[in-house]
This record gives C-alpha cells, structure tokens and sequence, in this order.
C-alpha cells in the first residue's frame, strides 16, 4: 500500500516550499531562530512527529543551519515499522545562498541518501539509493534561504493582506524532483485558531506545488510562526509542545482506517469478468478513462466507472521493442534502476532464451511473486533495495517488476490506484504495473496476476510524483458502491 509516499514525500517538500528573493541584513531571522515540534496526524490518527531546527552559525562557515528531522512510525496489519528523515542545510552570509545540504531517509530495510554541496560555481547533488549512486550538476547559486522563510518574514511584518498571492520558485534536491519546484500560495483569510487552548487570530494561507500538482493549506500566527499545515489526506502536522509531539498512538493501523468499505462485499475478485462501481468524493480527473475502465460523470459528484477484466494480448512483439514512443517506459531511474547490472543479471536469467514479449513479461510477474516476500515496509520502494531484501509491499513488488521488465526491452510504468481486498472488505490503496508487448496489459505482481481482476480501479500511471500527487487528491475523500458485479 503506498500511504507512506503522500506521508513522507509532501511533509518533505512542503518544508522547502516557502518564499522568494534575497536580502542582506544578518539579522533578519533572528525572531525564527530555536527548535519547533510538530506531531503528523493522519485521519484522526497520531502517526509521527517532526523537530524543526534553525541557528545562526559561524562554522563550519558563517551563515545559518536549518535541520528538520521526521519520525513516522507506522503500522499496518499489526506490523509497525519506523522511518526517520533528517535534512541539513548550511547557507552563508549575507545572502543566504543555499551552500550544502544532506538529507539521509532511513528505516529497517534500507534507505537513501541525498548530499548537495557548492563547488566553483556549480551545485553538486549525490543520490545514493540501493547501494547505485547518481549525480547531478547545477548551475550556484540554486537557492536562498528567504525562500524558506519569506512569508514568515512578511507576516511578521505585515506586509501581507487577505487575497494577496505569491509565485515562488525554490530548490529541491530530493528525487524524483530534484530541481527548481514552482509554488503557488495564497493569502485566503483571517480566523480564529485554538492554540494552546487559546483563541489565536491567524492567517490561513494555501498553496499549491506546479510539479506535483499538490494542494494544501497552511496556518501562521500575526508572528509568522507556522501552527498547522494540512498536507491533502488527511494528513496535518500540528505545531506543539515537545512532550506531546512525541507521544505516538502506535494502535493506528493506516490500512483500516483508509479501507474503502463497499456496503456490499466482493467474495472473490479474481473470479470477477466486470465489475461497475459507483464512486464519490473525487473528480473525473482523478481516475483513468480506458478502454477496459470507462468512467461516466453521472453528476458533479458522482461517477460511474465500468471496468472488465482484460485478454490476452492479441498483438505481440518479439524482444527488444525499440521505438521513440516508448523510450520513456524503458528509461532507468533513481528509483527504477533498471541499467543496474543485478538487475540486468537477473532480468536476463529469468526470461532465459525467450523472444516473445509477453511470456517473457509473464516469467518476470511470477519471478517476483514467488521471490518477493510480503511484507509491509516504510520506504520509498526501489528495485535495487527491494532485489537486496526481497522483501516489501506493492510498491517495492512493483519497482521491481518494471525495472526487470525494461531492462530486456520491455515498456513498463507503474500504476496507482485501488484494488478490493476481501480480508478487510473494502478497497485499499495499491500499486500494480502496466506493460506493452504490442498492446498495454495491467498486470500485478504483488497478487500473481497476469492480467489484473476488474477490482483494481487503476487512478494514474506514472512515478513517484504522479502517484503522491494522485493520493494526495483522493485520499480520506472516496466512497465506493458496488452496482453490479459478474
């Protein structure tokens, strides 16, 4: 199940999404400076905690250290499993220019690394990820500190009004985003805010990040200082005091609690030939429209979605398929690592002399449903990891699955959606893989199907951006009604 993508991925970047332009007094953060706690909630649940660090500094260089570390601790199916980021950035006086950072995401099974560092007039970011290390080169500086703090300085200083808007370009030195990230906020009132079980008068502000196509909202007080941000989801991260940021309730299951519960159950999904569902709380752009999943607005909020289990493919190509159109389904990645030469090895050794695209693509799905231990981990799942582990959840099942699949030629991308799940009787959120062997063909790795039951209602295909961008839409807000089920 991919909740820990919207968890991990937007509590990280929203962090970094603040301000704009530069300035030279040294002291102008002085009044932000000191620790912050904010605990993670997530649909009523208490799921983690983050310590928000900022010091002004004179080594290892003069300038400011900002250091956010998150604790997630969760649990599904009575599994619990800790994730810990921390990110440290260093900027210099006077301008604040962004000099290095180094952020480190570890649990149980693994983790991944991100350094940047300046050197000459260039900005070096290092990605270390399943034991495969990428760099990338940009041109210095790449960012400032007043982007991290520019709004709190403007309400600080009321230089700010309700409707006024702000367009904001920052640096991101985490995959897939690394990079310049464009954000939106908007100043959208004054309220009334209980904190400290105080009536605190407060700015609600939202925003929204270009790239991921993310949306949330966030709460200042007239002293800048950041009280709530909801992330999408049902995912807030509240600011309190240290004592009761840290205090988890670790009985949260986050599979139970974002089940979609059908009131009329589905005995057994594989057996299914189509299945028509009635879905609501989301828009007709949030869930894919496909030849074997036809969605029909019934009203503004209501959508009718007839989905049928698909064929054999009837067209099939020999290996490799090779064409400009599906260059981008055969591409490695941070996370896809598809040129790895474990991968490769493996990919080879599993298909053996096979030319036909999809038995071959057939003996890569069994391969990790035999060899893939099911197991829920807290990562971001990645095929090299999850090679070195054999274990994980849909996620990792599904990396792995495409980087097999492109690393003998054939086009693969990830899906995203939700799949029924008759021990909980209800839809989860799930990831599968969608592969072309002349014709696209859903298949799921994690399950041992070949071709996917008509109960995966499949909402986007596409890399971690587009999967966290799509949970952060639709999660907390779907409800599901079975019409009619063959």
């Amino acid at each position: 199940m991919n909740y820990r993508y919207v968890l991990i991925y937007a509590i990280f970047l929203i962090f970094a999404c603040k301000g704009l332009d530069t300035e030279s007094d040294p002291n102008r953060f002085d009044s932000f400076l000191g620790t912050e706690w904010y605990g993670v909630y997530m649909q009523g649940g208490k799921v983690g905690y983050a310590e928000m660090y900022f010091e002004k500094i004179d080594a290892p260089l003069a300038g400011w250290r900002t250091r956010e570390s998150i604790i997630m601790i969760l649990s599904i199916m009575g599994q619990t499993d800790t994730m810990k980021i921390t990110d440290t950035r260093f900027y210099t006086l006077p301008g604040g220019e962004l000099y290095s950072n180094e952020s480190k995401f570890s649990s149980v099974t693994g983790g991944m690394s991100v350094t940047g560092v300046k050197e000459a007039d260039e900005y070096i970011v290092t990605i270390n990820l399943g034991g495969q290390e990428t760099k990338q080169t940009f041109e210095y500086p790449v960012d400032y500190l007043d982007n991290l703090k520019k709004p709190n300085l403007m309400i600080a200083g009321g230089e700010i009004s309700v409707e006024d808007s702000i367009n904001i370009t920052y640096f991101e030195p985490t995959p897939p985003l690394t990079g310049p990230v464009h954000t939106g906020m908007r100043i959208e009132s004054i309220d009334k805010y209980i904190f400290n079980g105080v009536p605190t008068d407060v700015y609600t502000v939202s925003y929204t990040i270009a790239e991921m196509q993310f949306s949330g909202t966030s709460i200042y007080d007239m002293t800048g200082r950041e009280l709530e941000m909801n992330l999408g989801g049902g995912m807030i991260l509240k600011l309190e005091g240290r004592e009761q940021a840290i205090k988890i309730d670790e009985e949260f299951d986050l599979l139970d609690v974002n089940l979609v519960r059908p009131e009329t159950k589905i005995e057994d999904p594989q057996q299914l030939r189509a299945l028509t569902l009635k879905i609501t709380g989301i828009g007709e752009a949030d869930i894919l429209n496909t030849d074997l999943q036809r969605i029909t607005v019934v009203t503004e909020d209501i959508l009718n979605a007839e989905i049928r289990k698909g064929n054999i493919p009837k067209t099939v190509l020999n290996l490799p398929i090779e064409s400009e159109e599906m260059k981008p389904y055969l591409a490695s990645s941070v996370y896809i690592q598809s040129d790895a030469e474990e991968i490769k090895s493996l990919a080879a050794d599993i298909i053996g002399d096979e030319k036909n695209s999809w038995e071959a693509a057939k003996k890569i799905n069994q391969w990790v449903f035999d060899n893939i231990e099911k197991q829920f981990t807290p990562d971001f799942s990645n095929a090299l990891q999850t090679l070195q582990t054999k274990q994980g959840d849909c996620g990792e099942h599904s990396a792995l699955t495409v980087a097999l699949l492109r690393a003998v030629g054939i086009p693969a991308r990830p899906v995203a959606g939700l799949v029924y799940w008759p021990p909980g009787e209800g839809f989860g959120y799930h990831a599968w893989v969608e592969v072309f062997v002349g014709e696209w063909v859903m298949m799921d790795p994690s399950w041992g199907e070949d071709i996917v039951n008509p109960a995966h209602i499949a909402l986007t295909t596409g890399d971690l951006v587009d999967q966290t961008s799509i949970l952060s839409r639709v999660m907390g807000k779907m409800g599901i009604e079975v019409v009619e089920a063959e």
